[in-house]
């Protein structure tokens, strides 16, 4: 232990420099390493905090004409599906049609001053079973009785503080659906960010669409038996799958499938209750980068402690002669790299903290603090002891294997191996560096790609924010207000945002032919609001609100897909009245789908407003619409008013994250290569002093010897880029690959990144070559 202290108290006073660049960089590196991986470990990690979360499973039908999930059943089928397999232990649904994601809940006596929102859900009893709530309060048996609604920990905290809140009353505002007072019978614990549920009010569904096989708006999940066979499972309930289509085509049972999805996996297919999403390429790209930077790190620490060896080779290989034992000598050497990457590992942990009220938190989904991952900083922590003792495996039995004569006249420095060593490394870094660059730039332009892509729709001057207690005939009002502002244009509503991963998808028979098709409530005004074509047939009309049958309007790939024609009627769902041209009603990631636009009758009310203003400043139009909508307002609410503009960009908002997260890090990664190419140059001028003034003597000018150095280098990086640009290529046409509209991946992107890392190199080299090259000949020869 006295030698390893002593070791390291000559390492920070004899090499301060490179200590400190060494300790720079390794902390660099485990704050980038960390901050990838809470977004990798958020998302590898969604929807697996419930207890035997690995026996869940949603049902799922398989869409025969895409080939996607759809997540929702009517409830009559999905019950019967429940008790057609040995193989389900138990099943739950919850009710998109009677949930609201933000209702003002308030204490009765205290009055809706007191509101503090939350959302609320309607769930069958057994949904709680299948997640297996965790109570800490209450009991979740008496789940069941007239309006009982339990609550999370948080909630409770908030409305009641200390007190104990089972048996207590909660309201919220009448303009909502449902009843408006509930007595808690139970508090469970929170779920955490990355859970698709979320820390609702949950009451009862009851008997609610258990009649109604028209309506899909119930996700069902259910908990199989230890060890099922999963697609025994799903052959048990596909002959009900069959009988149920069979209402719509006698001839459907090809093309019907029904898929039991594991959570995880339903994340992945952008198929989960929040309707949040992720992308499998884009999770195992951040982990190889999180996992590239390490390697750089680890290089840079293997580059320092060679450019560290003449200094002290001399040292150790004198202990050697005067009987030191090599295994002690590795020993300590291993020992002090260890200790190295703990004292960086806690200022990267530090760093982290530190970067917590940062905008870079925003671009980590579930945040960037230390005390949210503690399994993951704990495994950081042994990937980061591990890392320095690989670092320093290699230099410590490299340095005390050499004979003890060679190391004390101080040849290793020249040696072919040493050269050949520094080469490789260099070579590697260059080479990650290079990938990283292609990669941010691929993504960048993506990104900028699908921001300008035209949808189909009107983008400017349109604001859009959920009505939430006005829907409905609520609305009537709200409407009137904002149409009597002459900087309004025009007001128009539907049920969900226009561009959106979810929806209502249904199946109806048309032709004798099964067909399918996302459908979208929308008001009678809403295609001319929009700035849609009519390709054929009509626009609808305010009459059609009053008809007994809704009226309905498909997008022209509806049409060629099935041949629909104008005019005509369509079973179980209404008349069809017109054809419009196609637009994107979902991210770019996907293809355009048939779309029917339906206007059904005033009762059924539709969530989404969108306001078009005709003012070149918006901001007084927004002030009146926030202060119309605030007086009409049960709780003097104010909205969440967005530009469509806005709203659109949230759709990609993880897409642009990753654009960012992996920009930054491709700098990280060019800094630590940098770095340690100046700790090799630091060696390389250090070797070859007296070689320099040799040249200098015989003539030789300064120019000369700096373009000596960098030709090296030049020539390693334009071999790096030959390895590179072909890995880079595959990786961004596999990241591509998950957008049905992406952009040519255009070829400039490949010859910046060279140009960057050559220009960065070429820079560090001659400015550290520089003062070598021009120091006095005579003074060099004598000394070295």
């Amino acid at each position: 232990m006295k030698i390893l202290l002593r070791n390291l108290v000559n390492l920070f006073t004899r090499n301060k420099t490179a200590a400190l660049l060494n300790i720079a960089g390794l902390t660099v590196a485990f704050a980038s390493f960390m901050l990838i991986m809470m977004q990798v470990w958020y998302e590898l990690g969604y929807d697996r905090c419930y207890p035997n979360a690995n026996r869940i499973y949603g049902l799922c039908f398989q869409v025969p004409q895409s080939g996607d999930l759809g997540t929702v059943l009517p409830r009559p089928l999905a019950e019967k599906l429940l008790r057609s397999s040995a193989g389900i232990e138990t099943g739950g649904c919850l009710s998109y049609q009677h949930g609201d994601p933000n209702v003002p809940f308030f204490r009765p006596e205290r009055g809706p001053e007191s509101a503090i929102a939350a959302g609320f859900s309607l769930v069958s009893r057994s949904w709680l079973d299948v997640f297996g709530f965790e109570t800490l309060s209450g009991d979740l048996n008496a789940f069941s009785e007239p309006n009982a609604a339990i609550i999370p920990h948080s909630l409770a905290v908030k409305l009641f503080g200390s007190e104990n809140p089972v048996g207590q009353t909660i309201a919220k505002s009448e303009g909502y659906r449902e009843a408006a007072q509930f007595t808690i019978v139970a508090v469970y614990r929170d779920f955490p960010k990355n859970a698709s549920l979320k820390n609702d009010v949950y009451t009862d569904l009851k008997e609610r669409l258990l009649q109604d096989f028209n309506n899909c708006s119930t996700p069902y999940f259910v908990r199989v038996k230890q060890n099922a066979d999963i697609r025994r499972i799903e052959q048990d309930l596909l002959p009900l799958v069959w009988n149920y289509a069979k209402t719509y085509d006698e001839d459907s049972t090809r093309s019907q499938r029904l898929r039991l999805v594991g959570l995880n996996d339903l994340y992945f297919f952008n198929e989960t209750i929040s309707q949040e999403g992720g992308n499998r390429n884009t999770t195992y790209s951040l982990l190889t980068v999180a996992l590239l930077i390490l390697l750089i790190a680890v290089i840079n620490f293997i580059n320092f402690t060679i450019a560290q060896a003449p200094a002290r080779m001399r040292s150790i290989n004198t202990q050697k002669v005067f009987g030191c034992r090599s295994r002690q000598l590795r020993i300590n050497l291993i020992a002090e790299a260890v200790c190295l990457t703990a004292v960086s590992f806690l200022l990267a942990v530090l760093t982290v903290h530190a970067l917590e009220e940062t905008n870079l938190s925003s671009l980590i989904t579930g945040g960037i603090s230390p005390g949210d991952y503690p399994g993951l900083i704990s495994i950081s922590a042994g990937i980061a002891l591990l890392t320095g003792f690989i670092a320093g495996i290699y230099p410590a039995f490299y340095i005390t294997s050499l004979q003890p004569a060679l190391a004390l006249k101080g040849t290793f420095s020249v040696s072919r191996p040493g050269k050949k060593l520094r080469v490789v490394l260099i070579a590697v870094q260059f080479s990650i560096s290079m990938i990283l660059i292609i990669v941010a730039l691929a993504v960048h332009i993506q990104n900028r790609y699908i921001r300008q892509f035209d949808i189909g729709l009107p983008r400017e001057n349109i604001v859009t924010f959920d009505l939430g207690p006005l829907a409905g005939r609520s609305a009537d009002p709200l409407i009137h207000k904002l149409k009597s502002n002459p900087d309004i244009a025009d007001v128009t509503l539907s049920r969900t945002f226009i561009v959106s991963k979810g929806g209502t998808f249904c199946n109806r028979l048309y032709k004798n032919d099964e067909i399918g098709f996302r459908l979208m409530g929308v008001a009678p005004n809403f295609c001319s609001f929009m700035g849609m074509h009519l390709v054929e047939g009509r626009d609808f009309t305010e009459t059609d609100q009053q008809r007994d049958a809704p009226a309905l309007i498909f997008n022209r790939t509806a049409k060629k897909l099935y041949d629909i024609t104008v005019p005509d009627w369509l079973e179980h769902s209404g008349e069809i009245v017109g054809i419009v041209e196609d637009y994107h009603d979902k991210p770019l990631h996907y293809s355009i789908e048939p779309i029917a636009l339906i206007v059904y009758d005033r009762s059924s009310p539709l969530y989404c407003m969108y306001v078009k203003i005709n003012n070149p400043d918006p901001g007084p139009a927004i002030a009146f619409i926030r202060e119309a909508y605030r007086t009409l307002s049960p709780q003097r609410q104010v909205p969440d008013v967005k530009f469509m503009e806005e709203q659109l960009g949230n759709l990609y908002q993880k897409e642009r994250n990753l654009s960012e997260m992996i920009f930054l890090f491709s700098l990280v990664s060019v800094s630590l290569a940098i770095t340690g190419v100046f700790g090799v140059i630091h060696f390389e001028t250090s070797s070859r002093r007296k070689e320099i003034a040799l040249r200098k003597v015989y003539g030789s000018q300064t120019g000369e010897i700096l373009r000596m150095f960098n030709k090296t280098y030049i020539r390693i990086v334009l071999i790096c880029f030959a390895v590179a640009a072909p890995a880079a290529y595959i990786v961004v046409k596999r990241w591509l690959e998950s957008f049905t509209y992406k952009t040519p991946i255009p070829s400039w992107i490949f010859l910046m990144a060279p140009a960057i890392v050559l220009i960065i190199v070429v820079a560090v080299i001659t400015l550290r070559c520089y003062k070598t090259a021009t120091d006095n000949p005579i003074k060099s020869i004598r000394t070295e």
